[in-house]
């Protein structure tokens, strides 16, 4: 089975694009099984001497997605109609350390990320979460735009 990692946020056009993304990929209805996965980064959790960042544990298979972001009954049901296999999880700490994480962890093969629209300045001054994981993951990153 071919296993693909879908972060999401909180923008439903993003998800959506995601969603349409991972539905693209040949065999997603019977050979795909999609992990949702919403990082939590309003709790920090942090080391003995506070100053790098940690992951916070795993919460796997979730049956309720009432902690999860409101997109998550979105991508449930666009994937659930296709019939594609999905489980949600969710993680606290740092974005792209939790994403990188839970892909190394699940041994995904493939990430479906949602792109962010920022100017090139933007990019430069804050960072992109997107551009990390790609100069990060060794495994292969699909950006999709919303």
């Amino acid at each position: 089975m071919y296993r693909v990692l879908v972060p999401i946020d909180d923008r439903d056009d993003r998800v959506r694009s995601q969603a349409e993304a991972v539905l693209e990929l040949p065999d997603a209805d019977s050979a795909i099984r999609v992990d949702v996965l919403h990082v939590e980064t309003d709790i920090e959790i942090f080391d003995g001497d506070g100053e790098e960042p940690e992951i916070g544990e795993l919460k796997e298979d979730r049956d309720s997605l009432e902690e999860l972001p409101e997109t998550a009954p979105l991508i449930r049901d666009l994937l659930a109609e296709a019939g594609v296999e999905t489980a949600f999880h969710t993680i606290a700490g740092n974005t792209t350390s939790g994403i990188l994480n839970v892909a190394d962890q699940f041994d995904s093969d493939t990430l479906v990320l949602g792109a962010r629209r920022r100017t090139p300045a933007g990019k430069a001054i804050f960072g992109s979460v997107s551009q990390k994981i790609i100069l990060n993951s060794d495994r292969p990153v699909m950006v999709v735009p919303n």
